[in-house]
């Protein structure tokens, strides 16, 4: 039987009324099969369940699936409520310590990073605001030469929304493949 990647299902939860709350959904170097699922306005109970019905439908076709889901601001609120259900979460905190502290500032802009390289050979959907997400967000550097992407409110600052899409898409790139899923493809 063919081995079958891991599905990696990573979420941004919206900490804003302006933004959307968003479940991307990436196997390897594959992030355009599974449609970029959207959720404008909805509270952390309803991004919990739709969620779950995403992760459950996945599962139901013989996947295996890794969720990741960024904590921050009201993310814990769907993290539990997934733990509550009974779903494995892997939360990741963006304002949390990097991995390389000296090359990066925090943990977002770590994943950042790691997603940039991928977009070296990974596949994206044709889709024009995950386009603008990606390539709206400005970066620099800290008094110890660490990365530092600008911060959303920064971005709203600008003019320019919340790049929900494209960090549901960085949060995918949060675990460390084999120290975490040692029997698991690399995804």
């Amino acid at each position: 039987a063919e081995r079958l990647e891991a599905i990696v299902v990573g979420v941004d939860p919206a900490r804003f009324g302006d933004d959307s709350s968003v479940i991307y959904t990436r196997c390897g170097r594959d992030g355009r099969s599974h449609p970029i699922i959207r959720l404008r306005g909805v509270d952390t109970m309803t991004l919990a369940s739709r969620t779950a019905e995403h992760v459950n439908l996945l599962r139901s076709q013989g996947r295996r699936v890794i969720l990741t889901i960024d904590g921050g601001g009201v993310g814990g609120g769907v993290i539990d409520r997934l733990r509550l259900m009974g779903f494995d979460v892997e939360e990741v905190q963006f304002g949390g310590k990097a991995l390389d502290p000296r090359k990066y500032k925090n943990r977002r802009a770590e994943i950042w990073g790691l997603m940039r390289d991928w977009l070296k050979t990974g596949c994206l959907p044709d889709d024009e605001a995950l386009a603008t997400d990606l390539c709206s967000i400005e970066y620099g550097y800290d008094a110890a030469d660490a990365i530092v992407l600008e911060s959303k409110q920064s971005m709203k600052a600008r003019g320019l929304a919340s790049p929900d899409a494209a960090d549901a898409l960085a949060v995918t790139f949060a675990l460390p493949t084999m120290a975490s899923h040692p029997d698991l493809d690399s995804f």
